[in-house]
């Protein structure tokens, strides 16, 4: 799936308008290289349409105007949101950790210390998938 395909996708399942998103994005005011300015609406159009590549430096901005991780946008497959956790954990401290743990009812230890057939588990499924909506609000918790 391309990842205009993702955006749409997710456009769709919260159900948020592409001229909506396009105000949402454009409001953030990324900067393009190209240009120097953000995007124009007719632009982003285009980035949803498949007609305009999505340069890099506004991933971050897309992600940010639809509420996901940047992650979401080019996998959102558990066994990728699986990987993606870990890599942050690795990172953090005891107490960020702890901080996550508590922000998310995840055992930290158990998740950490699991192999991957932890993706047959629909508990752990659910709760990777509540960790992502959390992420917002502990972004800055771990450095990443």
């Amino acid at each position: 799936m391309e990842i205009y395909e993702k955006i749409n996708k997710v456009l769709k399942n919260k159900k948020l308008t592409k001229r909506a998103f396009s105000k949402i994005l454009i409001d953030l005011k990324p900067i393009l290289k190209t240009t120097g300015e953000p995007p124009v609406e007719g632009t982003v159009y285009g980035y949803l349409n498949g007609n305009v590549s999505i340069p890099i430096e506004i991933i971050s901005f897309i992600a940010e105007a639809l509420d996901v991780t940047e992650q979401e946008l080019f996998d959102d497959s558990l066994k990728a949101k699986i990987k993606f956790l870990k890599y942050i954990a690795k990172d953090c401290d005891k107490e960020e950790l702890k901080i996550l743990g508590q922000n998310t009812n995840l055992d930290i230890d158990g998740f950490l210390n699991a192999n991957d057939t932890i993706e047959q588990n629909q508990d752990i499924s659910d709760t990777i998938d509540n960790i992502f909506k959390e992420l917002k609000f502990i972004k800055g918790a771990c450095r990443v």
